[in-house]
């Protein structure tokens, strides 16, 4: 054991160098279904709610491509691809009783195509994400939701007036979100969340447990150095 030790005291940080690489690096995404559980894991969050924009039972268009901008997001339409949306915020009392939202139309609705869109880009990227999103028709539909570093999903639309919500919490920062709805045309968001991802705490410990274990390895390998000399 006497002999064994100084090569396993050395051995820590090129163990501690593996563990730490094999730590997914790839695009990776935790999902919530239910607000309470998103906040959880989240710090440092805006919401934007979008009243105050609009009249009640009126509504206030926003020209593309500059769409609408406030607190360092911008909600547009992916104009490269979609010529015929209309966005804006619908005040209380005009699609949704005593709330205000954000909405994206295709006024081109029969042209093979044109699907609705709405394209969310951030100024300073974020790690956490939540809104609550539907579509003001009778029967779900399914949204597509694609993000800046290549990850796609897909989430079940509220029906009428009724919203689901999905939140998420990302390993790597996120520039934008683009929303696709296929079918009917019409996206209407509310309560725009955006802040920074709590780590996990089993992550975060064994990171910590792995740097704690390389520093006291080399601080190891430097008195044996030393003593040699």
């Amino acid at each position: 054991m006497k002999f064994l030790l100084p090569f396993v005291t050395t051995g820590l940080p090129i163990a501690a160098v593996f563990l730490l690489a094999s730590v997914p690096t790839q695009a990776q995404s935790t999902f919530y279904s239910s607000r309470a559980a998103f906040l959880a894991h989240t710090t440092g969050t805006t919401t934007l709610d979008f009243e105050g924009l609009a009249p009640d039972n009126g509504s206030t268009n926003y020209p593309l491509p500059a769409g609408y901008t406030q607190a360092g997001v911008n909600f547009g339409v992916n104009t490269a691809l979609f010529h015929h949306q209309l966005l804006f915020v619908a005040g209380k009392g005009s699609h949704y009783p005593g709330n205000s939202v954000f909405s994206s139309q295709n006024t081109q609705a029969n042209t093979p195509g044109e699907i609705g869109d709405l394209l969310i880009t951030f100024s300073t990227p974020v790690t956490a994400i939540g809104l609550d999103f539907g579509d003001n028709f009778i029967s779900p539909n399914t949204d597509t939701f694609t993000l800046s570093n290549g990850e796609t999903f897909t989430r079940t639309t509220g029906s009428g007036t009724n919203f689901n919500f999905v939140g998420l919490t990302s390993l790597t920062p996120i520039t934008s979100l683009d929303i696709q709805e296929p079918r009917d045309f019409v996206l209407n968001i509310d309560n725009f969340t955006f802040g920074v991802a709590v780590p996990e705490a089993a992550t975060a410990v064994s990171l910590g447990f792995l740097l704690l274990m390389g520093g006291v390895s080399l601080c190891a390998a430097k008195r044996r150095t030393a003593g040699r000399e």
